[in-house]
């Protein structure tokens, strides 16, 4: 680290780094006196994190700006200090101006706070304060790298942009996937932890927060080791991309693997197989969603490029991307989902809970063809302890049933439409206050409508409930009333 330069960075700034740290602890510390005293530190605590990392991604540009500029790399890598120390000395300064406005607003905040009502510095607010200046550390490190892959300050930007943003991207394939390609559009909630896994601003972010809930505080181990893991693997892979960095890449193509590239290509394969998924869960294969990702897939080649200059290659890249996202769908679809729609798994505590809510015909609970008559709401909410599973085969095997026919009508794409039921399984675990949490993925299912039979066997394990719209209001019965009524 090269003292002398340090100096200079904060001494060129120091008009614009003050009024940015007066104003940002200005904004958070009056946040902090709005409601509750709990509540009015957590909100705090939060803009502050989000200004912090938001500034992640501000100093970097600011830091290495001049790397991508041909005249101002030579005379900045004129200067008799070695890259080296360039680098530490930028990381040094970038980390340390963020971490003093994390922290100098994380306590005036805290003090803000009337103290009769909270702890001023209890030792959670203290590691969360030090866990800040860890997330900040690694941001900046990683941000940096992304910065450097680019070969102009347009393209930097973008790319850093770019790779942030693409977790959210993946989070939404896999969203689309539990909704398109699993009968009873699961939330996947396991699997959509991937995303967040390749994301260390959402892992650093989560965990964070939680030191300031004042309800909760679950910290996820695997969201502290992987960005400190990112961090080392981008610290060494800055040795290429700043100090072995040649100083003829400036104000070039962004050419590199990892810039455009790989970037432009990752976004159109996820943005193709989201599309995919739609179009083989609803038969719809429509041209204009294709033609629109071909489009947006040119311009980006255009802009990586700097030139409207068309090559075929383009257009055999994109097909072999439709033809990857088309082969990956059809063996999503064709496995049901790759077996989770049969193999969903529930919780083995707490309770099942089926969920079933039908438009039925009046004279026939078991239709739903009420096109020339009357029509009811048949309903039930049935709860089974996952220990008494086996008291309750006879019902559960009922139920079963019903779900078992959804999935095959959603996979032979025959379910009837203008049914309008509904049957959704999942589990909730009991609290200690009496309320219920849901887990373990929530599946809801376009169902037939079940027999009078069925319905008259589920109705000895919980109320089962026909609603009939009569004088301008909905009027409720049991099953066994509403059928002793019908037939008198």
């Amino acid at each position: 680290m090269n003292v002398n330069y340090f100096k200079y960075l904060f001494r060129s700034r120091r008009i614009p780094l003050i009024f940015i740290a007066v104003v940002y602890a200005g904004i958070c510390t009056s946040l902090a006196g709005t409601g509750s005293a709990e509540y009015g530190f957590s909100n705090a605590m939060a803009l502050n994190t989000g200004i912090a990392m938001a500034l992640t991604f501000i100093v970097p540009p600011i830091l290495f700006g001049f790397i991508h500029s041909r005249k101002n790399s030579d005379k900045q890598l004129a200067l008799p200090i070695s890259r080296k120390e360039l680098l530490i000395t930028s990381l040094v300064a970038g980390v340390l101006y963020i971490s003093l406005c994390w922290l100098v607003t994380g306590i005036l905040v805290r003090m803000a706070v009337p103290f009769n009502e909270i702890v001023i510095f209890d030792l959670k607010t203290i590691l969360g304060l030090l866990y800040g200046i860890l997330m900040i550390t690694e941001m900046m490190i990683i941000n940096s790298l992304l910065f450097l892959l680019a070969n102009n300050m347009f393209d930097g930007v973008v790319v850093m942009v770019g790779y942030t943003l693409l977790p959210l991207l993946i989070n939404g394939v896999i969203g689309m996937f539990g909704l398109c390609m699993v009968a009873g559009g699961p939330s996947i909630s396991d699997l959509l932890e991937l995303g967040n896994y390749i994301s260390p601003l959402m892992m650093n972010f989560t965990n964070l927060s939680s030191f300031f809930d004042p309800n909760n505080f679950s910290m996820t181990p695997f969201y502290f080791i992987l960005p400190v893991v990112y961090a080392v693997v981008s610290g060494i892979a800055l040795k290429k991309e700043f100090i072995e960095r040649p100083s003829e890449r400036a104000e070039q193509l962004s050419d590199e693997p990892f810039a455009y590239p790989l970037l432009i290509r990752l976004y159109a394969l996820c943005s193709l197989q989201m599309l995919t998924f739609s179009s083989f869960a609803y038969a719809d294969w429509s041209i204009v969603g294709y033609l629109a990702i071909l489009l947006a897939y040119v311009i980006a080649t255009f802009v990586y490029r700097r030139a409207i200059v068309f090559h075929p290659s383009i257009i055999l890249q994109y097909a072999v991307g439709v033809v990857l996202t088309v082969g990956i769908a059809a063996a999503a679809w064709y496995s049901h989902g790759f077996g989770m729609a049969e193999n969903y798994t529930l919780g083995d505590n707490g309770y099942i809970v089926y969920n079933y809510y039908v438009y039925a015909d009046a004279d026939d609970l078991g239709s739903g063809d009420i096109n020339d008559g009357d029509s009811v709401d048949v309903s039930f909410n049935l709860n089974i302890p996952v220990d008494r599973i086996a008291d309750c085969k006879q019902v559960v095997e009922i139920v079963e049933d019903y779900r078992k026919h959804a999935i095959a009508d959603f996979y032979d794409r025959s379910e009837d439409y203008d049914v309008i039921g509904t049957l959704s399984v999942y589990n909730e675990f009991p609290l200690h206050d009496k309320r219920r949490e849901t887990e373990n993925g929530f599946y809801n299912y376009t169902t037939r409508p079940m027999s009078v039979k069925d319905l008259c066997e589920i109705s000895k394990y919980t109320k089962v409930t026909v609603s009939v719209y009569e004088d301008n209001d909905y009027k409720e019965y049991s099953l066994d009333e509403y059928i002793a009524e019908r037939s008198e």
